[in-house]
């Protein structure tokens, strides 16, 4: 049984939205990612690799959330992991929508 430790961050981007996250590393180099959306208390899991650039649409698929939110969470990932991201075209780095036509990478 492998021994991860997970790091608390209280994301708050500017967009309305709080996001209480835990972040983690796996023995063989991938991102745990809990969104405790339910009150701070349960969410779900989000498992991937440490390489390349992680997308909105990878992220919405596997946490079920739409792309307000996706825009609200790409920046605190790339922050922690160090990972480039994709936002949902329209939406500025603060997870607020501001009508650009362009993804924008972070």
């Amino acid at each position: 049984m492998s021994n991860t430790s997970m790091e608390f961050y209280d994301h708050q981007p500017g967009n309305g939205t709080r996001y209480p996250c835990w972040f983690g590393r796996t023995e063989d180099d991938k991102w745990v990612l809990v969104w405790s959306r339910d009150g701070g208390a349960s969410g779900k899991a989000f498992i991937f690799k440490n390489d390349g650039m992680l997308h909105y649409n990878y992220l919405m698929e596997k946490l079920s959330i739409n792309e307000g939110d996706a825009a609200g969470l790409m920046p605190l990932i790339s922050e922690v992991t160090g990972r480039l991201c994709a936002l949902p075209p329209g939406f500025a780095i603060n997870g607020c929508y501001d009508g650009g036509e362009e993804p924008r990478y972070i």
